[in-house]
């Protein structure tokens, strides 16, 4: 995976995974009703919370998969929004 070129503001972290447990950790369910709730609460429409809720969930998932690589690509893309989130 090219971690230098995730374009990460244009996904979620379901362009990465479609397993059922991931779904259910992050999103609480892996419906499809769970997941286009999950979509409409990325819709520019909700901005900034939408991008905060895009870089939590992106940073879940690299946590849940243990992948260091993509959380310091998360952190790279998303480091405003996540800070404002924990006001660090």
């Amino acid at each position: 995976m090219d971690y230098g070129n995730l374009q990460l503001r244009s996904k979620s972290f379901l362009d990465f995974t479609t397993d059922p447990a991931v779904l259910d950790e992050i999103l609480g369910g892996h419906s499809k009703a769970d997941k286009e709730d999950f979509m409409q609460s990325l819709s520019p429409d909700n901005a900034p919370m939408s991008e905060q809720n895009r870089a939590i969930t992106f940073m879940a998932f690299a946590e849940f998969c243990e992948d260091r690589q993509l959380a310091a690509a998360i952190e790279a893309e998303f480091g405003d929004e996540y800070r404002a989130v924990f006001n660090e």
